[in-house]
């Protein structure tokens, strides 16, 4: 068992819990189903006094007083308790009531009638109460139950969590622990055994996670992928189950299946203010987990405030390109043999109303796991031709723009292109498109035919930061590709690593008789700048070269980048 400490590299050990824990109730414990609103008594009482009125008015109300306690012992004894009440009241009451109803004494036989008569409706109306607290009761457990697990859902465990604050009044102190059990493969078991199997395997977990429960914890299933289990431990204590005490493999029937879970660890004090906002922290802190490829972590609230932060910048952007927020920045690719650019990559930035300068990285990757992505690159495509027509100069550069995974699955991006080059007249051969290598490792082959329909429009498609992905280059021999943009790190440690050196030579050799354009990223300073050029990599890119340039001011630049004199090489006039 481990200690939660609210660091993220971890759960500290600590041996034997043996103080007391949260009193929550056990998973079995639902209400018996026997609450019915008393105004529905209030109503039968009511309407059996308004149809004694009718019938024969205050002396036929007096005749039938006695269905009133037969009514309300129907409700607390049921049908039994309604029967025998509603009979020996009858016996008892049957002489007096005849009498008030016609003033001649009742005769043994109507006085046996009228005990009769009142039983069966004591147990008609005690049946009926059954009836309807059992479907109560059966109502209540499926609203408060997941039906896939057995275990309580979000709401059940929203009510359990509100019992145990009311009954728990004998402690002081301690906390709430709140552990949360994604699973990061749920798509892929639903894929392959559909949601009942899915279930049965949230069911098998939810088994393996109580055992190592105490008795008075609480296990819920919050999400179809996610289990959360609460206990009260001592502030500072351990918790019971931690990331290494769970199954690796899970046995489904006869068939053994794995689990990858991802466990999000959030703690209260008691007592609990805001319990919804326990529950969405673990959770939350478990899909960190997963996204960052870890087993574990903890909530911190800094990073919540980032996350929120991060979210709202994300709804931003659609009104920030309309409000002109946006622009487009342009940094230039030099040609390593002739010393002059040749092309230039158009760079998104934000200046938002209230931040400033928002930095790329920010919300780039935000918006690329959205559909907004599309709409941004489109943008991009637009304003990027727009800005190229606008800079005189002699020889106009090439323009490279960044497509990301969801633009190569998309077939908006084809249409877009061929429109954009067919109403502004801009050439197909001076567009080039930037897919990262991660990204054309996660799309599927079959949206690799995009790339050759792109080309035949003279459109180049290079390959950008080369070495970051998995992508091999016997793997993008195979592709529809122009350019391989060498990432940063390779050009970065070459200089004084060998083996680096020895790699990034290799690769530009290879890629030289793929045919393939080289074109090394990052480059700082002179010895960068001349070791590409040894290397025989085609063109360059980085700071010491140009820092990524305003539209208005790169018109100028290239008109006076062939006399750059830093760049250029010894003995170049």
């Amino acid at each position: 068992m481990h200690r939660l400490t609210g660091a993220h590299d971890g759960i500290q050990g600590v041996s034997g819990l043996d103080a007391e824990r949260m009193s929550l109730p056990r998973l079995t414990r639902w209400t018996d189903g026997t609450f019915v609103s008393p105004l529905l008594i209030v109503l039968l009482l009511l309407l059996a006094l308004w149809v004694v009125v009718l019938d024969g008015g205050t002396p036929s109300a007096y005749a039938h007083f006695m269905y009133a306690p037969t009514i309300l012992a129907a409700y607390r004894y049921r049908a039994l308790g309604g029967a025998l009440c509603g009979f020996f009241g009858g016996f008892l009451v049957g002489p007096v009531a005849a009498w008030i109803a016609t003033g001649d004494p009742a005769t043994e036989l109507s006085w046996v009638v009228r005990a009769l008569w009142i039983s069966v409706v004591g147990f008609t109306l005690g049946a009926l109460f059954e009836y309807v607290s059992r479907q109560s009761g059966l109502l209540e457990r499926q609203w408060h139950t997941d039906t896939g697990t057995g275990l309580p859902n979000l709401p059940g465990l929203r009510r359990l969590m509100a019992s145990a604050q009311e009954n728990d009044t004998g402690h002081e102190g301690g906390e709430v622990v709140a552990t949360a059990f994604k699973v990061v493969n749920y798509d892929a078991l639903v894929g392959s055994f559909g949601y009942k199997g899915a279930d049965e395997i949230m069911h098998a977990l939810g088994q393996r996670v109580s055992s190592g429960l105490p008795g008075s914890a609480v296990l819920g299933r919050t999400a179809p992928d996610d289990l959360v289990a609460l206990e009260r431990v001592p502030r500072g204590n351990d918790v019971s189950v931690t990331p290494q005490s769970l199954p690796s493999t899970l046995e489904i029937g006869h068939m053994q299946v794995y689990a990858d879970i991802a466990v999000g660890y959030a703690s209260a004090a008691l007592p609990l203010n805001h319990p919804d906002e326990l529950l969405r922290q673990a959770s939350a802190a478990a899909g960190r987990a997963r996204d960052r490829g870890r087993r574990m972590d903890i909530h911190n609230s800094h990073d919540e405030q980032e996350r929120r932060h991060a979210l709202h910048l994300l709804a931003q952007v659609p009104r920030a390109l309309d409000a002109g927020e946006m622009y487009l920045v342009y940094q230039p690719e030099l040609d390593l043999r002739t010393r002059t650019v040749v092309g230039v990559e158009a760079l998104i930035r934000w200046n938002h109303p209230e931040y400033g300068l928002v930095s790329p990285d920010q919300f780039i990757p935000l918006v690329e796991g959205t559909a907004l992505i599309e709409d941004l690159t489109h943008w991009v495509l637009d304003r990027a031709v727009h800005d190229s027509q606008t800079w005189q100069i002699d020889t106009a550069p090439r323009l490279a723009v960044n497509i990301s995974s969801r633009n190569l699955m998309s077939p908006a991006l084809i249409g877009h292109v061929r429109d954009l080059l067919a109403r502004t007249g801009f050439p197909g051969d001076r567009l080039e498109l930037e897919v990262t290598e991660t990204a054309l490792t996660e799309v599927e082959h079959a949206h690799h035919e995009l790339l050759a329909e792109l080309r035949g429009m003279g459109v180049r498609i290079a390959i950008d930061d080369f070495g970051t992905g998995y992508a091999s280059l016997a793997y993008i021999r195979k592709l529809p590709v122009d350019v391989l943009k060498l990432d940063r790190s390779f050009i970065q440690a070459a200089p004084d690593q060998l083996k680096d050196h020895q790699m990034l030579r290799r690769i530009v050799q290879i890629a030289s008789d793929l045919q393939l354009k080289v074109v090394g990223e990052g480059v700082e300073d002179r010895r960068m700048l001349d070791l590409l050029a040894d290397l025989g990599c085609d063109q360059a890119q980085g700071y010491f070269i140009a820092r990524p340039l305003p539209s208005a001011e790169l018109g100028a630049f290239l008109n006076d980048a062939q006399g750059l004199s830093r760049v250029q090489r010894p003995g170049d006039s």
